[in-house]
């Protein structure tokens, strides 16, 4: 009997969140920081597709290259916190405030990340004549 009372609470408690209309009702705007062709551009198109096969609404691609990406990440920025403005950030987006004073955006303050879509793999090369054979050699 108890058990009945607990699924009780919980269809009751959770009722509120199926009420709610669903998302989405509208375009989203996937804005990509980079021109078309590049790698950034082929994940936000890929992303765009799949989204919009799966749930039934247009995900639309805006490229905003320029500015080393700081264009495009300031309209994401400035466009309203409703969950129609998506952007796909490359890993310099975190390093843009150290090459310009003021990006115009806090990339803590104005962004919530949803997800990590590709990983990178990195390797730092040296002419064979050098020394060093790891990074601590290197410095």
């Amino acid at each position: 009997m108890t058990r009945l009372y607990v699924l009780a609470a919980f269809i009751v408690m959770t009722s509120a969140a199926f009420a709610q209309a669903p998302w989405p009702t509208k375009p989203v705007r996937v804005i990509v920081p980079s021109p078309p062709g590049g790698g950034t551009d082929t994940t936000g198109r890929f992303l765009a597709a799949q989204f919009t096969a799966a749930l039934g609404t247009n995900f639309i691609v805006d490229n905003r290259g320029g500015a080393s990406g700081v264009i495009g990440y300031q309209l994401a920025a400035r466009s309203p916190a409703d969950g129609y403005t998506l952007l796909v950030a490359p890993s310099s987006m975190t390093t843009v405030h150290l090459l310009t004073r003021d990006p115009g955006f806090d990339v803590v303050r104005d962004f919530a990340p949803i997800t990590q879509v590709v990983e990178i793999p990195q390797v730092v090369v040296v002419h064979p004549t050098l020394a060093a054979r790891t990074l601590q050699e290197l410095r």
